[in-house]
């Protein structure tokens, strides 16, 4: 099926309640529906779904759009790879795109191998005595092996190389997938005696695998990687939140572990909001990935110096994104793993329970020399895009330091005059704002605009009286444009969903925002064009008689004069 037509097919057979209800926790409000946005963090519902209209709005971060514009904005994908994914779920088939084939083949074949090489890394799991043992000694029941996927490799050398060949990929698809090396002697797997952890995308796709070597050898790493490649990027992937990202959704937070086995551990004992980055440090990625997902985490790292350090540059990392923290501290040689199965989930529960706001955790850390830690927090503060972040963190270290509200922002101001940050955390550049919304500036062209979303049958009179570049507001120019485009092509009658599809997503944002807030009376809808027609034309007459008497053109000013007049009258 083509592309246009699919999208419409899968349209009218997923609805999107039902999908933004797998992400955000919906209660009916009149015609609507309304839940805590998924984008950002807030704590009065300002996210709402019209099941009429098949949209979505959020008030607070002014995103909008349909399903496809949500699965992009939730999942951080493609339309290509919402496209394919809402296809599969809806039953549509779709026809294979002339787009980039080098690339798409290229994805194409890792995956396959990637799905290959788990068929293989499990089986080597259930054949192994040595792997089965192992599972069982760390605690791990067949279930949550199972939901992991986990597997293992034996030391034979080319036996993943020998498996992926009789499978049928050529050498130079296994080469290029990082799981065999070639050398002198031939090829030999990357992975070698190894239980092994599948690292999934999003959707549940294999991109890369870990590995824990099982033999005691001290030259080798304890845990590797798959190299990175076009589909894996281990600054950007958490480990376990294709599993973990609906719970994380429901609960408001992430539970932010150091490794692949505190993780499932904690899957195992009722925690599955549990995920970890790759690698034990943080980054931006890892935090933005998150943050799709809920806007708050909790870290459980180990109570040891490490464990500590690590949670330190955590925290700072996750101010740096405008994220909520708390950092749960263990005992000393404890982690998730060793805690759950010596104490069970109860004792982990407390010391969640006691978790601590980042002002107490960076104070603790300085002990007695409050000083020391108030500036520390400060310094932390002054990277912190989020003001409310700020703002309450600023009044907890004052009470918990003792130092005045007003002599610590004054320290703050100064410090963030010195290191002015972006949403990325890096120095020097300022972080942008999002525009206000077009109506807080042009309201006719907003009503305008709405009429002609939510009226199909005025769109091409609207059109007609509308002089484009009359339109002052970018965004609903573009919109309007992208009406012109489709009564050119025949289609200007057509749903709305016709005009969003072509829309960019802010264009997006503002067609969603219309839509749910349009509620004009049908009875008086050609004097509500007529009278913004006529505002907007006015506003252009304004700024014409504004240049005139700035280049004292006499002429030019009485024809202005006389148009704004026959305005006014309504004789346009």
């Amino acid at each position: 099926m083509r592309t246009d037509n699919a999208t419409e097919e899968i349209r009218s057979r997923i609805d999107i309640v039902d999908l933004v209800s797998q992400y955000v926790d919906l209660k009916r409000a009149g015609q609507n529906f309304k839940g805590l946005c998924p984008f950002h963090s807030e704590k009065t519902p300002s996210f709402t779904v019209n099941p009429s209209r098949q949209i979505f709005h959020c008030f607070g971060c002014n995103k909008g759009g349909d399903i496809f514009t949500f699965l992009m904005e939730r999942e951080n994908l493609s339309f290509q790879e919402v496209l394919a994914s809402l296809a599969e779920r809806a039953g549509v088939s779709l026809e294979r795109s002339h787009g980039p084939r080098v690339q798409r083949s290229e994805k194409d074949a890792i995956l396959a191998i990637q799905k290959a090489a788990l068929a293989y890394f499990r089986e080597e799991h259930v054949k192994s005595p040595k792997s089965q043992q192992y599972v069982q000694e760390r605690g791990l029941n067949a279930e949550i092996v199972d939901r992991f996927a986990l597997g293992y490799t034996g030391s034979c050398r080319d036996g993943l190389y020998e498996y992926l060949k009789k499978t049928g990929f050529s050498e130079t698809q296994i080469k290029a997938s990082g799981l065999v090396h070639f050398g002198e002697r031939g090829p030999f797997d990357f992975f070698r005696d190894r239980l092994i952890f599948p690292i999934q995308d999003l959707q549940g796709r294999v991109t890369a695998f870990g590995g824990r070597i099982m033999s005691v050898a001290k030259d080798l790493p304890k845990y590797i990687n798959s190299p990175e490649s076009i589909l894996f990027k281990k600054s950007d992937t958490v480990y376990g939140l294709h599993l973990a990202k609906k719970s994380i959704s429901e609960k408001g937070y992430a539970l932010i572990t150091e490794g692949y086995l505190d993780t499932i551990i904690c899957h195992q004992f009722g925690f599955p909001h549990a995920v970890a980055p790759l690698g034990t440090a943080l980054t931006a990625g890892h935090v933005k990935k998150l943050r799709r997902f809920a806007g708050k985490a909790v870290f459980v790292f180990d109570g040891d110096k490490a464990g500590i350090s690590a949670a330190r540059r955590a925290v700072d990392i996750a101010f740096r994104e405008g994220m909520t923290v708390k950092i749960a501290i263990l005992p000393q040689g404890e982690d998730p793993d060793t805690l759950l199965r010596k104490q069970g989930d109860g004792v982990f529960r407390k010391y969640l329970g006691v978790a601590l706001s980042p002002v107490e955790f960076i104070l603790q850390q300085h002990g007695r020399n409050v000083l020391d830690g108030a500036r520390a927090v400060l310094h932390l503060l002054a990277v912190c895009p989020d003001g409310l972040i700020r703002d309450a963190s600023l009044r907890e270290l004052s009470e918990r330091s003792r130092i005045h509200e007003a002599t610590l922002r004054e320290e703050l101001r100064t410090l963030m005059r010195a290191v002015p940050v972006s949403h990325s955390g890096e120095a020097g550049t300022v972080p942008t704002m999002r525009p206000l919304p077009a109506g807080a500036r042009h309201r006719e062209e907003e009503v305008l605009l709405s009429v002609a979303l939510a009226v199909p049958e005025k769109r091409a009179h609207i059109l007609k009286m509308l002089e484009m570049e009359t339109i002052e507001d970018g965004i609903i120019r573009g919109v309007f444009e992208k009406m012109h485009s489709l009564a050119a092509e025949g289609e200007l009658q057509g749903l709305h969903e016709h005009i969003l599809a072509r829309c960019s997503p802010d264009e997006q944002a503002t067609v969603s925002r219309l839509l749910m807030q349009h509620h004009a009376d049908e009875e008086s809808i050609d004097k509500t064009i007529a009278d913004c027609v006529r505002g907007i034309a006015m506003r252009l007459i304004a700024r014409q008689i504004h240049a005139a008497e700035a280049a004292h053109d006499e002429h030019l000013l009485r024809k202005l004069y006389e148009e704004k007049k026959r305005l006014q009258q309504g004789q346009r």
